[in-house]
């Protein structure tokens, strides 16, 4: 399991920085603001935030298990 891990931290980091760049050229007014991006931008940023919970819940799993071994 932690080379799957392993990668969806490294995929969850670059989701995060794409959106952090998205969000931050429409707060500089690089972008005009769009109501379809805005709401579209809230709901990746929801999808992100449950993604990182349950990567959380798989490595404090994952960590029992070990921990757990004899």
């Amino acid at each position: 399991m932690r080379p799957a891990i392993v990668d969806m931290t490294d995929q969850l980091r670059r989701v995060g920085i794409n959106f952090n760049q998205a969000v931050r050229a429409m707060n500089d007014g690089r972008v005009s603001h769009d109501e379809d991006l805005e709401q579209a931008l809230i709901a990746v940023g929801d999808l992100v935030r449950q993604f990182r919970d349950e990567l959380k819940i798989m490595t404090v799993e994952s960590r029992k298990a070990r921990e757990a071994r004899p």
